[in-house]
């Protein structure tokens, strides 16, 4: 199934800013080092949601047949790892669909890496920045 039957998900940088001041206040009563590991994990949390935005706005806007490995490649190349696997490959994931079944899009990559780097990155600092200011 293509992303652009599958519609539009909802903005999800507000929701998840919520979500990152959440947990931030409750780790304030743990242990430095309980709170150091909650801390980092909900920033990864932030970015997996803001990065999984990008991947479904970009598949829908220009139609393309997103695989997981195809999505691997762009947040790679955005954040220098992938984040986010199990939710990548849930999203855009085929059930039965093999790796001889490639995308006929995968040659756009590096393409849609570098056009959307910029404004990826901006998201994500600018949520960053957004909840550290509440």
């Amino acid at each position: 199934m293509r992303m652009s039957e599958r519609g539009q998900i909802p903005d999800a940088v507000e929701y998840t800013v919520v979500q990152y001041l959440e947990e931030l206040a409750f780790a304030a009563h743990l242990s430095p080092a309980q709170r150091g590991a909650m801390m980092t994990a909900a920033k990864k949390r932030l970015k997996a949601h803001i990065v999984m935005q990008w991947l479904t706005r970009i598949a829908v806007e220009h139609d393309l047949d997103m695989t997981p490995t195809m999505a691997f490649s762009l947040v790679k190349a955005w954040i220098g790892r992938c984040a986010a696997r199990p939710a990548i490959a849930a999203r855009f994931g085929v059930p039965g669909r093999s790796a001889t079944e490639k995308s006929a899009h995968r040659g756009q990559v590096l393409e849609l890496a570098n056009a959307y780097r910029d404004d990826v990155l901006s998201d994500i600092d600018a949520a960053l920045a957004q909840a550290q200011q509440s």
